[in-house]
């Protein structure tokens, strides 16, 4: 089992819960796993309070930015729990499974087909950032040409 996997679908799954009706749930399942690991319940608890606080306070625009930063972080903490306490992977995949489950509008997996057929065509994709394509050797090239 990639126990890397499965952190970062925990804590995907926590950040997408953060302010929705799910998150009183998935928050008992994380104190719960942190209660089987030997941690401190009370400031996993009050992160959690703050996860859920900030995902209900930031405008529209700027939800998928916190999520993604909640993402990050949690990932930290469950993995940092999980390295530990390698017994918890199971139990953690299992919270992940049931959260996912409880979801607003079931994440469903999206697939997109793009082919680049033209000469010298390239197709990207990103997701939460940015491409910047540089074309300095034909900015050179034409130049060149304009001269000639």
């Amino acid at each position: 089992m990639d126990v890397d996997a499965v952190v970062q679908s925990a804590a995907t799954a926590l950040a997408t819960a953060a302010g929705t009706s799910v998150f009183a749930d998935a928050r008992a399942g994380v104190l719960a796993l942190f209660r089987r690991g030997g941690r401190d319940e009370r400031e996993a608890a009050e992160l959690l309070d703050e996860a859920d606080a900030a995902a209900r306070e930031v405008l529209p625009e700027r939800r998928d930015d916190t999520r993604a930063n909640l993402t990050r972080d949690w990932q930290v903490r469950l993995s940092d729990l999980v390295r530990r306490n390698p017994d918890l992977v199971e139990d953690v995949l299992t919270w992940v499974r049931e959260t996912e489950e409880r979801l607003p509008g079931a994440r469903q997996m999206l697939v997109q087909n793009v082919t680049a057929t033209a000469p010298g065509a390239v197709a990207q994709g990103v997701q939460h950032g940015t491409i910047v394509n540089h074309h300095y050797a034909s900015a050179a090239a034409d130049t060149a040409d304009e001269r000639s």
